[in-house]
């Protein structure tokens, strides 16, 4: 999440390096949420099949990837498509990581597991805020953006090397493999729901972390360092609500 943070709190830094609109910065965040749409599922599917040891890590060195490239972009249209494939592999973060929580703990405390997991989306934001503005100030945000693509790469590694397989093995059941199956997951009536609940939840999260850097620079006169304080402060706060919810 550091990564997508630095649209928001980087934005008028590349707006103005690239002479875009604040609806330009926003359809970057489509741009990334269109991909990240189109791969969770597969990755879902993909997930099911494949150890969780392999995918995490290999989306997260994709992401990289093209964050560097993002960072290197020299016109609009360029840093849309990049962050249209980035968004793809954000996308296929998701359900591995979730799956390492099922495969790993037991019904009773899963929950508090998971909450922990997705902490790390606010400790992304709070780390985003306070170090990018720094890094953009000091380096540039393309030079920013690249240290922060190559410690992502790292990660990559790290999370491959440390990674244990669940201590029960889950066999895949590939002949088993029904697409009705699929079809009758996702028409699940709580299924729906909770994409219904998500779509809203995500609408707000990417509105304020894509737009909230512009309005306390433009409109309240606050620099870019101090917005990215408040943009750390509120996820913070949100990662305190992850656990205790």
């Amino acid at each position: 999440f550091l990564n997508f943070s630095s649209l928001g709190i980087l934005a008028p830094f590349f707006m103005e390096d690239l002479s875009l609109s604040s609806a330009q910065v926003g359809l970057f965040v489509s741009a990334v949420s269109i991909g990240a749409c189109l791969s969770q599922v597969p990755a879902g599917l993909v997930t099911d099949r494949v150890s969780v040891r392999f995918i995490l890590p290999l989306a997260i060195g994709v992401m990289a990837i093209f964050l560097s490239l993002f960072s290197f972009s020299s016109s609009y249209v360029s840093a849309l498509m990049v962050l249209m494939v980035y968004g793809l592999a954000s996308g296929s973060i998701s359900p591995p990581a979730s799956k390492s929580v099922m495969d790993w703990f037991p019904p009773l405390g899963r929950a508090t597991a998971m909450g922990l997991k997705q902490t790390g989306v606010n400790f992304g934001g709070i780390i985003a805020g306070v170090l990018l503005p720094f890094l953009a100030l000091s380096f540039t945000w393309r030079r920013g953006l690249l240290m922060v693509a190559v410690a992502e790469a790292a990660c990559a590694v790290l999370i491959y090397r440390l990674m244990k397989e669940p201590p029960v093995k889950i066999q895949s059941q590939l002949s088993s493999f029904d697409w009705k199956n699929v079809w009758r997951v996702v028409l699940n009536r709580n299924i729906l729901i909770l994409a219904g609940v998500d779509f809203f939840f995500f609408a707000g999260q990417f509105c304020f972390s894509a737009y909230l850097t512009l309005f306390l620079t433009r409109e309240a006169g606050f620099s870019v360092v101090q917005a990215g304080y408040f943009f750390a402060l509120a996820y913070l706060i949100g990662a305190i609500a992850r656990i205790f919810w």
